[in-house]
């Protein structure tokens, strides 16, 4: 696995949905680190929230940690993959 530590994109509150750009980085991530056959599709690339202590004592202004939760489908095998990709340090979990 990969690890390079990036500014954590800016946002204004924890919650907030993914942008498009946070998206496509977070599918070109997984694309790195596990390298999906030519034939695998997005189902969702969604927000995975973060702990509740962390929504609840966040402060405007503060970075935000993001990560994205991906399924993706894999057409010629059938086999279906849930991956947790951190944008802010650039890895698949």
């Amino acid at each position: 696995m990969t690890s390079t530590a990036t500014a954590p994109a800016a946002t204004t509150h924890p919650l907030d949905p993914l942008g498009a750009a946070e998206i496509e980085r977070a599918w070109q991530i997984l694309s790195a680190e596990r390298a999906p056959g030519p034939k695998s599709r997005v189902i969702f690339i969604v927000l995975h929230e973060p702990d509740k202590k962390v929504v609840l004592g966040h402060q405007s202004g503060a970075p935000v940690e993001r990560a994205a939760f991906v399924v993706f489908v894999d057409s010629a095998t059938g086999q279906t993959y849930e991956a947790v990709v951190s944008l802010s340090l650039t890895v698949a979990f």
